[in-house]
């Protein structure tokens, strides 16, 4: 939703507060995300909606309506309708973005990936790529070198992803890949 559009009907009826133009209450989230969250409760009770940017999240602050959130039998509820304004056009398909039934045959899936015995596999892979890393970024012994942290590490990510889960050596592929990302 844009700032330009009004929120939807169900969203006016729950207290709240609009906060800035455009940006909404995301500075303050930023400086306090406990404290926010906590003032708000405060002064509209444990049901209400806030601004961040272009969302307008709505907040349940009850113990019991977090509950009834997570345990959600009749499936009544959509996670992925939350998360798709934030990663939707990033991770399409992902885990995040699927409901109910969908989300847990998927998770399923994914599960044997991140066992105890998987874990252990994955930090020895990871150890293997990080070093070597690490060393290119400090000039290898030729001093340190001037890097990008975010694209370094994009790229640090996207080699580790592709090694852990894809089992694939994205080699020459990986800089144009990370552009891509």
């Amino acid at each position: 939703m844009t700032p330009e559009q009004s929120p939807p009907r169900e969203l006016t009826a729950l207290p709240g507060e609009v906060g800035l133009p455009i940006l909404g209450h995301t500075l303050a989230w930023l400086r306090d995300p406990i404290g926010l969250p906590t003032r708000l409760r405060a002064q509209h009770g444990d049901v209400f909606v806030h601004h961040l940017l272009f969302a307008r999240p709505v907040v349940f602050a009850h113990p019991d309506a977090i509950g009834q959130i997570f345990a959600d039998e009749g499936a009544a509820l959509s996670t992925a309708a939350g998360w798709r304004p934030f990663f939707g056009r990033v991770l399409p398909g992902g885990l995040l973005l699927r409901d109910h039934e969908d989300h847990r045959h998927h998770r399923g899936l994914m599960q044997a990936a991140f066992s105890q015995a998987a874990l252990r596999a994955h930090v020895q892979v990871m150890n293997e790529r990080i070093e070597p890393a690490l060393d290119a970024w400090s000039g290898g012994g030729s001093g340190p070198q001037t890097r990008l942290a975010v694209p370094s590490f994009r790229q640090l990510t996207l080699d580790l992803a592709g090694a852990l889960f894809l089992g694939a050596e994205l080699g020459a592929d990986l800089p144009r890949l990370t552009q891509e990302f």
